[in-house]
């Protein structure tokens, strides 16, 4: 009996948990937030920003020296003509090469700048596209307020063309009233249920166009908040053009991005200058080898030949 108890209240949780989830109302920043989350370009333009992260940890790497080693293990066979069979001998090399640039004519620190740059103008794409689809979900986020709107003031209208045909019938029935005069309100009222159709089906393709923006899955149940636009709006009605210019110019990141793309321009028209300069570099290695035809032992071989 217990367990079946248990397993009941389970149930209803669950159930309590799942009607909760499908009456959430949506916030305008719940939106915005679930879409940036979702949505393909701005996790696209996140992705080339860890891309050109990468790139640029990769030209900094280019300052270090190289380093390359190796190790050979060689057979031969011969055949011994005098005695007959085969006469065989094995050896060993070893090496080990390091190399840098000294100096290549500022290619490798203007690349380094560069990439640099690539990694802060990546960082400011994602930021457009980010802003691009906050103004998106915005603009369909009043859309479907607007669309709500009219669809209760289509309601009321129903509700109050209905209150007038019921008078318009009793006045009818008294004969106050001609029979066009009915026919006239009646007519009126099934205006009022198109428009308000009409109204219930722009709210339902506004709603569905929100949630796809969102890359939300369509619900019946999706519902948002009715924010209070009077707290919302900028009560400055009317700015100065310059000064909004002027701000403008300071926050969007497409400006800053264009900037940072004009200065990574410069730098590619003077790595490409470089390749008129000569390139000094420096390099050593180290090798030795063993061969079993020798008349030392391994480790003697290996000194001597190194």
């Amino acid at each position: 009996m217990k367990s079946i108890i248990l397993i009941f209240s389970f149930l209803l949780l669950n159930y309590g948990v799942s009607v909760m989830a499908q009456q959430k109302v949506w916030t305008l920043e719940d939106c915005i937030n679930y879409a940036l989350e979702q949505n393909i370009q701005v996790r696209k333009s996140q992705l080339n920003t860890e891309s050109s992260t990468y790139s640029a940890e990769q030209a900094q790497a280019q300052r270090f020296p190289s380093l390359n080693a190796s190790v050979n293990q060689s057979f031969n066979w011969n055949r011994d003509i005098t005695e007959g069979g085969f006469d065989g001998t094995s050896g060993s090399s070893y090496s080990v090469n390091s190399g840098a640039t000294i100096f290549n004519g500022f290619r490798l620190s203007n690349q380094i700048k560069q990439s640099v740059m690539d990694v802060e103008s990546s960082k400011l794409s994602t930021e457009t596209t980010k802003e691009s689809v906050s103004l998106n979900i915005l603009n369909a986020y009043l859309v479907v307020l607007y669309a709500e709107e009219q669809v209760n003031n289509s309601k009321q209208q129903v509700t109050s063309t209905e209150e007038q045909l019921r008078l318009a019938g009793e006045r009818h029935t008294l004969e106050a009233i001609s029979q066009s005069d009915y026919l006239r309100v009646n007519s009126q009222l099934a205006s009022e249920k198109l428009t308000l159709a009409n109204a219930e089906s722009q709210l339902a393709i506004s709603r569905v166009s929100l949630m796809q923006l969102m890359e939300l899955p369509v619900d019946d149940n999706f519902a948002i908040s009715h924010p209070d636009l009077e707290l919302t709006l900028n009560q400055e009605r009317d700015p100065e053009v310059q000064a909004v210019y002027e701000k403008a110019l300071e926050i969007k990141p497409q400006i800053k991005n264009a900037e940072i793309n004009k200065q990574s321009a410069l730098l590619d028209e003077k790595i490409a200058k470089a390749s008129f300069l000569p390139v000094l570099s420096a390099s050593a290695g180290l090798s030795t080898r063993f061969s079993d035809a020798g008349t030392t032992n391994y480790f003697d071989q290996l000194d001597n030949g190194l």
